[in-house]
């Protein structure tokens, strides 16, 4: 019931923000068959009373739950090297900084490579003039 939790907390947070700046996709949707295949096999041992389902939905359980601990190791070792990778091979919103979601009207062309927009501008409540820190 816990790993159906942080599942949940995962989808808008994780997965939804690397589905749409194209990241680690094919690595995350194996995660996610994977994690739905132990949900199935899960109700399936809890609910089906069969005894020739029973067995099976046990075997592909403890296959999947074996398998779900390198795919994890696997899929974060490739996070980490695409984030390794200089920013013009990855062509993401995600690697520029942006924060999410883009307006529509947003034009990843125009922002510098060095900008950082995950802080605030610094502001002047006074004048209500963004200030010039540079």
């Amino acid at each position: 019931m816990l790993t159906l939790l942080l599942l949940g907390a995962l989808f808008p947070i994780h997965m939804a923000r690397a589905w749409r700046g194209r990241l680690n996709r094919v690595s995350g949707s194996i995660m996610v068959v994977c994690n739905a295949v132990l949900i199935m096999t899960a109700f399936g041992l809890y609910y089906l009373g069969a005894e020739t389902l029973r067995p099976w939905a046990s075997d592909v359980h403890i296959v999947a739950g074996f398998a779900l601990p390198v795919l994890i190791a696997f899929h974060i070792w490739l996070g980490r090297r695409q984030n390794a990778l200089p920013d013009f091979l990855v062509k993401s919103p995600a690697r520029l900084g942006h924060r999410w979601p883009l307006p529509p009207s947003h034009d990843l062309g125009k922002i510098p490579r060095h900008a950082d927009l995950s802080l605030p501008m610094p502001y002047d409540s006074a004048t209500g003039a963004g200030l010039d820190c540079g």
